[in-house]
């Protein structure tokens, strides 16, 4: 069967197929093995965590897995499809370089591989830009979208190029709950809604007005450097994709200054938070990489 390869920390959903691919949570797979064959777990640049904020090293390498492993375990021209989160959601809210993705784009040209950006958790302007892909000038092949493109009620997508359409035929996809024209309904609101008020640059602008905000924060904890910076600003989301900085790596960035490293914050510690931005208007959710 075709081969697929995807990132570790990913989510793609819960069906077989989704579940084969998914791998932000062991949970998502327990009792449900044996999934699907051919698929291929490679490295995901974790800037921030695993390459000490370092985004040149962190592609590089991250790609070099990639070629290692076509060249070791798996042929590059039996590969189908590489599917990716261009911003991670549950993996931990982490963007990909820029540079990956388009070294990612780039290897999937030379051998014929169809790159599928999955925009589920990211897109509908999220990040600042419609699509989280866009901050990398890159195009997919194939982009997976939901969640937001019906501001709740269940629809989803899958957009390719006509070209990559025709090639199933007539008949060839289908789905028993498809096109539910209550949800369609919705979908269409969301995009006319998105577009009246302008909610794509509004994101962007919220986006720059709490980087600056947490450049505030560098300068009341002393992180001056750009390594510094880099840690803050990776624990938050691309623009407003994240949010809110994630309390652990804050805490840990403050443990570390005063030597008493911390990964881990309970739901005590964290309840008075969520509690104090309900207040506001603001709910936010714990979650476990």
């Amino acid at each position: 069967m075709p081969r697929r390869r995807r990132t570790p920390g990913a989510i793609t959903c819960w069906t077989s197929g989704s579940t084969s691919i998914t791998s932000s949570n062991i949970n998502y797979r327990l009792g449900y093995e044996p999934l699907l064959p051919g698929v291929y777990l490679t490295t995901y640049p974790n800037v921030y965590r695993d390459f000490g904020g370092d985004e040149h090293r962190a592609a590089q390498l991250s790609l070099k897995h990639l070629q290692d492993l076509t060249a070791t375990t798996i042929p590059a021209t039996s590969v189908a499809a590489i599917v990716i989160e261009p911003v991670q959601g549950e993996g931990g809210y982490i963007p990909a370089p820029a540079s990956f993705l388009q070294g990612l784009r780039a290897f999937c040209d030379q051998y014929g591989i169809l790159l599928v950006a999955d925009e589920v958790q990211a897109g509908f302007g999220r990040t600042g830009r419609m699509w989280s892909f866009e901050h990398a000038g890159i195009v997919p092949d194939v982009v997976c979208l939901a969640k937001a493109i019906a501001n709740g009620l269940p629809l989803s997508a899958v957009v390719t190029r006509r070209e990559l359409q025709e090639r199933w035929g007539k008949g060839a996809h289908g789905t028993t709950y498809g096109g539910n024209p209550v949800a369609c309904a919705a979908g269409i609101a969301v995009l006319e809604t998105i577009e009246r008020e302008h909610l794509v640059a509004n994101a962007a602008e919220r986006g720059a007005e709490l980087m600056e905000g947490l450049r505030s924060i560098m300068g009341l904890l002393g992180l001056t450097d750009q390594h510094s910076f880099k840690s803050l600003n990776e624990a938050c989301a691309t623009a407003l994709a994240r949010g809110a900085w994630r309390l652990r790596d804050v805490k840990g960035l403050l443990g570390q200054r005063q030597h008493e490293v911390q990964t881990h914050l309970s739901f005590a510690q964290t309840h008075p938070l969520i509690r104090n931005l309900a207040e506001y208007g603001l709910f936010i959710e714990t979650k476990i990489p």
